[in-house]
């Protein structure tokens, strides 16, 4: 008992010193982000001030749009822990947010399932791991379908080849996902199935219309993101085609989704990188499209960082 009671005390004590902790790497992280990219942001703040004297309203406009776009993310959040709990649209933004925030100096977004996690109240929240998975799936089939635009305007396959292919991609992945712990489960070792149902089991307490909902609002959260980025490219590059804009803005977005990222500070480059290799074919201002990236950037993923920052200190060791 003595020792149960010591190992409890160092849990509640070392929980919000790592917390803390937690805090101070994050805003060091965004310190050394912004930092390490001085040149790219003088030039931006240019491109912003020019803006700013004469499309004021279109940059407020973006900005509106990303608590569209994590309002989104919450409800689709919200829909996605139905089946084990029913949370609230601020539970629920809180838990977004967190994970965004921890996401940013975590690799391959692992930050987002700790965050969303950590914020619950749910006793079962380790269940939440399946939840995450099935929405980040989802997430990719507009990311994927709609990526095709970019890959037909760079290359000389026919349309169709391409929306096959990300449909069948999108299917097959959804059919597997949906499925695919039930066949791992016939050959896995007894010890480690209970462990696979605990946390994938929850893939199938879904109905075919809570699939759908969360499809539907994958691909309305696809649509807020293209639109932030095409306004914004617009206003960065005014001679811009239309055609050119939204095949950009797809393929970048592809890009990212599928180009390995440790942290949102390589998921910066990334974005950079697609942009000026689709970019440069096409004889525009490099540097604009690069500002443009950066702008979208700092809007949709530093913003709401700096945001959630503070909600770290108020993730759970312990369910209630």
């Amino acid at each position: 008992m003595p020792d149960l009671i010591k190992t409890s005390f160092y849990k509640r004590a070392l929980w919000p010193i790592l917390k803390a902790v937690i805090l101070i790497l994050l805003i060091s992280f965004i310190y050394l982000k912004l930092q390490g990219s001085r040149d790219s942001a003088e030039t931006t703040r240019r491109y912003i001030q020019t803006i700013l004297h004469n499309n004021v309203e279109w940059l407020v406009v973006v900005m509106g749009l990303m608590f569209v776009n994590w309002g989104i993310e919450a409800v689709k959040w919200m829909v996605l822990v139905k089946p084990l709990a029913k949370m609230s649209f601020l539970s629920a933004i809180k838990g977004v947010l967190t994970g965004l925030s921890l996401s940013f100096m975590t690799p391959h977004g692992l930050g987002d399932y700790f965050g969303r996690v950590m914020q619950a109240g749910n006793p079962n929240r380790g269940r939440y791991i399946g939840a995450i998975m099935l929405g980040r799936f989802c997430q990719m089939v507009p990311t994927a379908l709609f990526g095709t635009l970019g890959l037909y305007y760079i290359s000389a396959t026919a349309m169709w080849v391409y929306v096959f292919l990300a449909l069948v991609a999108g299917g097959t992945i959804l059919l597997i996902y949906h499925n695919g712990y039930r066949l791992i489960e016939g050959v896995m070792p007894e010890k480690f199935k209970n462990k696979l149902i605990y946390y994938f089991g929850i893939i199938n307490m879904y109905s075919f219309v809570e699939v759908v909902k969360v499809l539907l609002l994958s691909i309305f959260r696809y649509f807020v993101f293209a639109l932030q980025f095409g306004v914004i490219l617009a206003l960065f590059l005014p001679g811009i085609g239309l055609d050119l804009n939204i095949a950009g803005v797809t393929w970048i977005f592809l890009s990212k989704s599928i180009l390995p990222t440790f942290n949102f500070l390589s998921d910066l480059g990334v974005r950079e990188f697609s942009a000026i290799y689709f970019y440069e074919k096409y004889q525009v201002d490099l540097m604009a499209v690069v500002s443009a990236s950066l702008t979208l950037w700092l809007i949709n993923i530093l913003v709401p960082t700096i945001i959630g920052a503070p909600l770290t200190l108020k993730m759970r060791l312990k369910a209630k």
